[in-house]
């Protein structure tokens, strides 16, 4: 959405959304059970928002890897328990 301008957010704001979104994954990893499917798609969501610095800004690898970060952010908080 981002990307093709259909909502806006500023460099500082996108920056602190990815800040809370790392030190989150990193507290759910910390008090979670290791083997534990939530301790798994934590770990791949942690390390996908990881990897995504070593992209070209609002390239394709930027794009897919930061929606599968948050795709799987998104399923460790709301669907697994």
């Amino acid at each position: 959405m981002l990307h093709f301008r259909i909502i806006s957010m500023s460099k500082r704001t996108h920056q602190i959304f990815f800040a809370a979104i790392i030190i989150n994954l990193i507290l759910i990893l910390l008090f979670t059970e290791l083997n534990t499917v939530r301790f798994v798609m934590c770990g791949f969501s942690l390390s996908a928002m990881i990897l995504l610095p070593f992209g070209r800004k609002g390239g394709i690898y930027h794009r897919v890897v930061s929606s599968i970060g948050l795709i799987l952010f998104v399923l460790v908080i709301l669907i697994v328990n």
